[in-house]
């Protein structure tokens, strides 16, 4: 994200690619799929308006997902359960 390009990951159901998909970042691949992983490569690869479109939502919400903003995320969480002063 921070770096303004598309997110291809192949990793298994989860909160990284539950982001990816809320954000539409990236494409997500199934794990140990070399063929899903080569598809979406080629898929991308053929198409500039699909890189440019995603390549603008994952620098869009790059700021979300910074060390700052998580860092203030959790520190707002401990505070809020009086864990830190």
């Amino acid at each position: 994200m921070g770096m303004g390009i598309p997110i291809l990951m192949s990793l298994p159901e989860g909160e990284a690619t539950g982001i990816v998909h809320t954000l539409e970042c990236g494409v997500c691949v199934p794990p140990e799929n070399p063929a899903a992983m080569a598809a979406a490569i080629e898929r991308l690869a053929g198409s500039p308006a699909d890189r440019e479109r995603l390549a603008v939502a994952a620098r869009a919400a790059a700021h979300l997902y910074s060390r700052d903003a998580l860092a203030a995320s959790m520190l707002g969480v401990l505070e809020s359960c009086g864990g830190a002063r």
